[in-house]
């Protein structure tokens, strides 16, 4: 049963905001059969270290970038320069991501392992 947009607000977002949903190729396909775009939303398949996705995205207004269970797995030495290139690519905004702390990390493999 489908009770609305997993991250965009149930109604559309303000037309001052651009909100991106940005996972990989694959994940987003299946968003697709789920969720249909809506005004001011895009639902952007790409990974985050590949810099031609922000290339198609217009950087005039702020934006709401949600990258959903993809920046903890990211290279440590790749999420400040992909966080540079979000802020120089639009004039303002929120990004919206999980992180783990290097403990949380530790804490995480050590319950996989019992």
């Amino acid at each position: 049963m489908r009770t609305g947009q997993p991250r965009v607000p149930r109604g559309p977002p303000p037309l001052t905001v651009r909100w991106f949903d940005v996972d990989y190729p694959e994940v987003i396909d299946l968003r697709w059969q789920l969720y249909p775009e809506r005004p001011g939303y895009r639902m952007v398949g790409s990974s985050l270290l590949e810099p031609g996705w922000l290339q198609e995205i217009p950087g005039d207004l702020p934006a709401m970038v949600v990258a959903e269970g993809v920046m903890m797995y990211l290279p440590a030495s790749e999420a400040g320069p992909l966080l540079a290139r979000l802020a120089d690519h639009f004039p303002s905004g929120r990004m919206a991501f999980d992180a783990l702390s290097r403990a949380g990390a530790r804490n995480g493999r050590r319950r996989q392992s019992r």
